[in-house]
């Protein structure tokens, strides 16, 4: 019996599924294979602090200078707040930091990779993640996926982002859209932070890949479902034909 399966998660399971699993005071989380000094908690903790402060800079900034008209308008050839412009750039370093994130990071070219572990929680450590474009990413299982989903991503998103930033709409497209509203375009963002909050949330309710038992513990179906009950007499039954039940129980491993 588990009373907190998933219901109450710390930063460091989070910072640890993206690589980070060392500390600067000789300590990590598993089987430490980074021995970068870069990719240390403190140094997370770090960059955030500094990226939170610069956020918030960039923001009363924004809200001083909201109708900042910096864009040359086409018929016009006056400056103007071009909202469609600004979203092309905004889309493309988004799509930048995907594209990033799946070629650099997960595959451990400028980056620590990617927690990865068994469906029973026992060999999970920090991997580098090789991507998959094949039909093996249709496995649940298959890590390689999502990497390869964000370099596809990545690219797409640029692409499209630029292509925002250097063609103009129809004129029944962009009053269909408010594109010259600035409410609709910054409230047009909730669709897909909702998205993404459904896809996050489904993950970690119902447990995948992504959501390892080593950091954020099993979910309510390995228990509802006696997942690890059946494993363990299974293993147990398994090699009781040829040793004594004593000597079975031994060979299961202590962390399953």
């Amino acid at each position: 019996y588990n009373p907190i399966w998933r219901q109450g998660c710390y930063s460091l399971p989070f910072a640890s599924r993206l690589g980070v699993s060392r500390s600067l005071y000789d300590w990590s989380l598993g089987i430490d294979l980074n021995n970068k000094p870069s990719w240390t908690y403190e140094t997370v903790l770090l960059a955030h602090i500094v990226l939170s402060g610069l956020l918030i800079i960039s923001s009363l900034w924004h809200w001083s200078y909201w109708d900042i008209e910096v864009f040359i308008g086409v018929g016009t050839a006056n400056l103007v707040l071009d909202l469609n412009r600004i979203f092309g750039i905004h889309l493309s370093l988004a799509s930048i930091l995907c594209y990033g994130f799946g070629f650099a990071h997960l595959t451990g070219y400028f980056g620590p990779g990617m927690w990865t572990s068994d469906s029973l929680g026992i060999v999970g450590s920090v991997r580098f993640v090789k991507p998959s474009y094949s039909l093996l990413g249709l496995d649940p299982f298959c890590y390689g996926v999502i990497s390869s989903n964000h370099i596809v991503a990545g690219f797409v998103g640029i692409c499209i982002g630029l292509w925002h930033v250097s063609s103009r709409p129809g004129p029944l497209i962009y009053k269909l859209l408010s594109m010259g509203n600035i409410e609709g375009v910054l409230c047009s963002s909730l669709a897909s932070v909702l998205f993404t909050a459904l896809i996050n949330t489904s993950l970690m309710w119902y447990g995948s890949v992504s959501t390892a038992i080593e950091l954020y513990g099993p979910s309510r179906y390995h228990w509802d479902n006696g997942y690890f009950s059946l494993e363990l007499e299974r293993r147990s039954t398994s090699s009781y034909g040829s040793l004594f039940l004593k000597q079975a129980w031994e060979q299961v491993p202590e962390k399953l």
